[in-house]
């Protein structure tokens, strides 16, 4: 429960149809297994203690005794266990009867959720169970109806009823039953809007063809609408009666990502959702403002069911990407590549038409972001129907600049078809040095950064002697880090990078490199497709390849029509990306050349830690331990807390550099424009932070 990992589990226990007593011996048993795998909320399936298909056997009182004798049973035999279980059954209330999910805890019915939204389509459970009518929501009185079931009394009975735990109070789980999912308007939505950050979901849905699709794109989509943690628990081949097949679907979904299924086995499925996560995700959004919110507004729920429980380290199961940028599945990686082409290539058009530029001029350094800002602008020219030649690429090689980097940006130039220009910058870079009195053996800041303002100063120039607009290179790793010169090579009139963190700019040439001639570039309007591939779940992503074939594609950005896979385009975007990332500001012979990475850290570890500060806004301490999940077989815990301690320093530090950046093209969920992105005093304190760091070991 630490750092808001909550351990669920959907459980679906063996059943035997009207035999209540073994049933309830099944269900105590997974409540065990699933205590001991340190779970700590359990749904179980739409009335697993006498079965869903008993049929006219519900009318029976004798089956209606056996099911209120086997909740008895349950109670006692866990009385001991912390889990909070929701255990489906009927109940009688005031001569009606009623299916309901019995949420209990140590022995205790903490509370009665009956079913409000009975389908016929297929069950005609209408014709045993009474649907709660009451609006609850409206209730005068504020508070749910009491009830009496198991020996116990005082019980609130209520679809709306939000349990909560006293230690963790945002620990909060509300509880809908079978087709409450598939309502127009499901009761989930009036619990999440009351405050549930989980959702569980008691089902005994029949399985048929695309049964299953059709659940978990509800149930994900509804996880995403809501910002929510849910729980489906389907019921097993133990109701498999007559017509009917069950196939014991179990998923967990969080915030639309589907973070564990299984079906026909039965058993545990046990995953964990992270609350602080989602309770993120609401605040950053607003989207269960009572102010604007119209369910939200003007529903009184009753006052929610305490739960007491004592926070203790939840054991992380859920996988954690290394990349969380870039997607790991080879198809939903092709098509994120081309969407960011696309995008960003996009805006550039935009504000090339806007400003009426005759040229877009850029320096092109043979590093991977020079190599992707030259992509997207010749993606951008083919969109307004010019040459790729009306871009203007400088080489500008310096102090520093190797024969390998100067090579690979000729190369990639001349397969573009770009215009070139080389200006080395030494000469006029040492007239300066002259002119502020810098003795040039002095490698420190000012010989760096001059180099870099050089650079700046000749793509300015030359933007304004040939009507152009100067198109900036960085991205967002360099922009969180600072890693960028002051009035340097910070500045520029549009970057295309911006909103494009290091470990997907490498993704992206990669991309370009293996597909240079799939498709004819010229083809980059036809994006009809990109609704149908949202629209699929990650599940499907995997096995459906062909949706993403017909998006805009990003290969052979200069549209020439000659390159294939293995020609020089190719082989010199597999060279950039062989080559270390570096600035090239001082002489090779200091020490063999600048690497970046041993500079300031890893770019992996970085874009780790910038997506979760910036996406989740995760605390330092969460963040350590997620990155040990995820990097822990790679380096070390003290080098992942050293870089982490670098990050948070490099980032508030160097807030001033973000505060006046250039338009750039905001393709991602992450942005660090003052404008439209991370919004941030210059001058903030940092000291919060580093004393949690420094209090971590």
């Amino acid at each position: 429960m630490k750092d808001g990992f909550i351990s669920v589990a959907a459980g679906t226990p063996k059943l035997k149809l009207a035999d209540c007593r073994y049933n309830a011996e099944q269900i105590f048993t997974v409540m065990r297994a699933a205590e001991k795998a340190g779970v700590r909320a359990l749904i179980l399936p739409e009335l697993c203690v006498t079965g869903a298909t008993c049929g006219d056997l519900f009318f029976q009182d004798t089956l209606l005794k056996g099911a209120e004798d086997a909740l008895i049973t349950i109670l006692e035999a866990t009385r001991n266990l912390e889990i909070i279980t929701a255990v489906g059954l009927p109940v009688r209330v005031a001569g009606n009867l009623y299916n309901c999910a019995a949420v209990i805890q140590k022995g205790v019915i903490l509370g009665v959720v009956p079913k409000k939204i009975l389908s016929d389509s297929i069950i005609p459970e209408s014709r045993w169970f009474s649907s709660y009518q009451d609006d609850y929501f409206s209730n005068p009185a504020n508070s749910a109806p009491k009830i009496s079931i198991a020996g116990q009394s005082d019980i609130a009975f209520s679809p709306g009823l939000i349990f909560q735990c006293r230690e963790l109070p945002d620990f909060t789980i509300g509880v809908e039953i079978g087709s409450d999912l598939f309502a127009p308007i499901p009761q989930s939505v009036y619990l999440a809007a009351n405050g549930a950050v989980m959702i569980g979901c008691l089902s005994a849905c029949p399985d048929a063809v695309s049964a299953a699709t059709n659940r978990r794109k509800t149930v994900t989509a509804l996880s995403a609408r809501l910002k929510c943690g849910y729980i489906f628990a389907g019921a097993d081949d133990g109701e498999s009666v007559s017509d009917y097949i069950f196939g014991a679907h179990q998923m967990i979904a969080e915030n639309g990502a589907l973070l564990a299924e299984r079906r026909f086995d039965g058993g545990l499925l046990i995953s964990e959702i992270d609350i602080q996560k989602l309770r993120f995700e609401r605040r950053r959004t607003h989207v269960f403002d009572k102010n604007n919110n119209i369910i939200s507004s003007g529903c009184s729920a009753p006052p929610p069911v305490i739960f007491s429980m004592p926070v203790r380290e939840t054991k992380i199961t859920r996988y954690i990407p290394k990349s969380p940028f870039v997607p790991e599945t080879p198809n939903e990686r092709a098509y994120r590549c081309r969407e960011i082409l696309f995008l960003s290539a996009l805006g550039l058009k935009r504000r090339m038409q806007d400003i009426g530029a005759k040229t877009a001029v850029l320096g092109l350094s043979g590093g991977l972001d020079s190599t992707l800002a030259v992509f997207i602008t010749a993606r951008a020219m083919s969109m307004l129907g010019r040459p790729a030649s009306d871009i203007i690429a400088v080489t500008m090689p310096g102090f520093g600049t190797t024969d390998n980097t100067k090579g690979n940006a000729v190369k990639l130039a001349e397969s573009l078809g770009v215009s070139l220009r080389n200006i080395p910058i030494s000469a006029a870079v040492s007239n300066h040095f002259r002119d502020i009195g810098h003795d040039p053996a002095i490698k420190n800041a000012a010989y760096e950064n001059a180099q870099a303002r050089e650079r700046t100063q000749i793509l300015m120039d030359i933007a304004n002697d040939t009507g152009g607009i100067v198109i900036g290179t960085g991205d967002l790793s360099e922009l969180a880090l600072g890693w960028c010169t002051y009035n340097g090579d910070h500045m520029s009139m549009y970057g295309v990078n911006a909103s494009i963190p290091k470990t997907l700019v490498r993704s992206l040439v990669k991309y370009a490199a293996e597909n240079i001639n799939a498709e004819n570039a010229a083809n980059y309007d036809n994006h009809e497709n990109h609704e149908n591939h949202e629209n699929m779940t990650s599940v499907e992503n995997e096995a459906n390849t062909e949706n993403a074939e017909n998006i805009p594609n990003a290969e052979n950005a200069g549209n020439s029509g000659h390159d294939a896979p293995g020609t020089e385009l190719s082989r010199t975007l597999y060279a950039i990306l062989e080559t270390p990332v570096s600035p090239e500001l001082l002489p090779a012979v200091q020490g063999g050349g600048q690497h970046t990475e041993e500079l300031i850290g890893p770019y992996e570890l970085h874009d780790f830690f910038l997506y979760y500060i910036l996406r989740w806004g995760f605390s330092p301490r969460k963040i350590y331990r997620l990155a040990l999940e995820s990097f822990g077989k790679d380096y070390s815990a003290a080098v992942i807390l050293h870089w982490l301690k670098i990050f948070y320093q490099r980032f508030f530090s160097q807030q001033f550099k973000r505060n006046c950046m250039p338009d750039g093209a905001g393709v991602g969920a992450i942005s660090l424009s003052p404008r439209t992105g991370w919004h941030m005093p210059s001058d903030a304190s940092r000291v919060l932070w580093e004393a949690e760091l420094e209090n971590m070991t």
